[in-house]
């Protein structure tokens, strides 16, 4: 199968954001604040999120859920399963209205 290549307009980075994690505490959570660069019109719009740490094995950060949707941005909780110490990360979000 050929290589899938797409060139997509600049105002895409608006629909895309990674953002660290910053320290979270084993066993503990924290609720990432991520802020479109452009804001949709509504909270009607579809996000996928996912979180990227190094940890090898299943003790590491997962996304729990998305706490809210509004127009400017979404917050979503970042669990760590560690109970051995604090583990940062980057979470990665998409959205498409």
């Amino acid at each position: 199968m050929p290589a899938l290549s797409l060139q997509l307009p600049a105002s895409v980075t608006a629909l895309k954001r990674v953002i660290s994690t910053g320290s979270i505490g084993g066993g503990t959570s924290a609720a990432i604040t991520i802020a479109w660069a452009v804001p949709f019109a509504d909270a009607s719009y579809a996000v996928a999120v996912s979180v990227v740490d190094t940890t090898v094995g299943t003790a590491a950060l997962r996304v729990h859920h998305i706490e809210s949707i509004a127009p400017s941005g979404i917050v979503v909780r970042v669990v760590n399963d560690s109970t051995l110490g604090a583990k940062a990360g980057v979470v990665h979000a998409i959205a498409m209205p």
